[in-house]
């Protein structure tokens, strides 16, 4: 699996605009970034020793 290593860049901007700017995340936002998450840590878990 080839990883798109941007992203760790998405899902920390996410986070950036639920605490800082003034609109509230979307729930289908929250959703993609939760699975985003997900498929990260399992590219991290496999690339890992």
């Amino acid at each position: 699996m080839r990883f798109n290593f941007s992203l760790p860049d998405i899902i920390l901007s996410t986070a950036k605009m639920a605490e800082y700017e003034e609109r509230l995340v979307y729930e289908s936002e929250a959703e993609k970034v939760l699975k985003d998450c997900e498929r990260f840590l399992e590219f991290v878990k496999k690339t890992l020793p």
